[in-house]
Parts: structure tokens; sequence; C-alpha cells
């Protein structure tokens, strides 16, 4: 988008627009992933994690159809168009719970695993226009509010895939990989505090 906006196609165009992409294509991957499931229907206790535009907070979806909840929570702010649910205008939850271990815990969760994949904000000392230090401002809120949630996870494990991008999807292999170098990384770790967390209902689809 930072590209975009540096080449003038929003600044000129699609600031007029509410969105620059119509979402058509996210649509029919959910579809193919859940098609008509519940939240009823999920093994494992599931919410997807939205905002609501009206009342400016967060919105915690943990019944009803499931591509509902898993659009809205895909609906990125500008780029995808909103979802209307339940008179509410919903988007991308990001933007109020980076890491949603609240959510996590709500579901009955007494041991958190996190995992952080985003990018670093690495140090910059000059900026050109209005735009990058909008961009840059945000990216600075959005990593203070991600460290303060990430301290109240039990394990927080890191993939080095920072460098990245959150759009990039060439490279599946590569952030696969740098997933499973982390966890494993953190596995005694986890076997060590895990020995302290009494049975929850995880244990019981595993034992």
């Amino acid at each position: 988008m930072s590209d975009f906006l540096k080449k003038g196609y929003i600044l000129n165009l699609e600031l007029r627009r509410k969105y620059l992409n119509d979402g058509t294509e996210i649509k029919k991957i959910i579809r193919e992933l859940v098609d008509d499931k519940t939240f009823e229907d999920t093994k494992i206790p599931f919410a997807a994690i939205t905002a609501d535009l009206v009342k400016g907070e967060k919105l915690v979806i943990n019944r009803g159809k499931l591509f509902d909840a898993l659009l809205a929570s895909a609906s990125i702010s500008g780029m995808f168009p909103p979802v209307i649910l339940d008179k509410k205008i919903l988007v991308d939850g990001g933007i109020v719970d980076v890491v949603p271990i609240e959510a996590a815990q709500s579901l009955g969760a007494n041991f958190v695993i996190a995992v952080s994949v985003s990018q670093t904000i690495k140090k910059r000392d000059e900026f050109n226009n209005a735009v990058e230090i909008l961009f840059r401002s945000d990216s600075i809120t959005s990593s203070e509010l991600r460290k303060l949630q990430l301290s109240f996870a039990d394990v927080v494990i890191t993939p080095k895939v920072g460098r990245f991008h959150w759009s990039d999807f060439s490279k599946p292999e590569q952030c696969i990989r740098e997933g499973e170098i982390a966890a494993q990384n953190t596995i005694l770790e986890l076997k060590k505090k895990l020995k302290k967390v009494k049975p929850s209902w995880w244990k019981r689809l595993f034992y």
C-alpha cells in the first residue's frame, strides 16, 4: 500500500473509493474452506476477532456462521470492503487486538501460546512526506500494542519471518520452515511450563 501511495495511484484515484479490492476472491477461498459450517461445528473452541467501526471497539464473534465471521476478520481496513453483520460495520480486528490472548482465555484457555509474525520496526532518520510519517506512526502504535499483548502470553514463539511482508504469499515453504524452527527452539520451555498447568479441555483432545 505504501508503494501505491508513493506512485500517486491512491492519492489521485483510490482515495475516492472506500476500498481497493472488492473481496471476491477472498470470499471464494473462505467459502471453500468452511462452506456453511457454524462455530458449533468446530472441535476446538474458536473465535474471530473483528473491529466495529460504528462503536469503535473490538468485537469477538464466537457464534453463527463461520463464513461471516472469518470474512469480517479478514477485511483489512481500506483494502477490502467492511462486512455488515447485525447492523454492525466490521473490519479486521488487528487494529484493536493484534494478538488476541484475552479472547483465547475467554474461551477457556488457561495456557496461551502466542506466535508473533510481525515485521520489526527498523531505525529510520528521514521522512519525505506526510504519508510516510502517517504510516510510521501507525506502525509504532501497532508495535507497542503488540508488545503489551504478548506480555500476557505464557509462551511466545517468534519465527524469523520479518523479512516477508504480510501480503507476500510467494514463499510459503520458507515461512513454514521458519515456523517449524522457531517452534522446535521453544519446545523445552513449553514442556517445562506445561507441567505446571492444570488439565484443561485441550488435554482431552490428545490424551
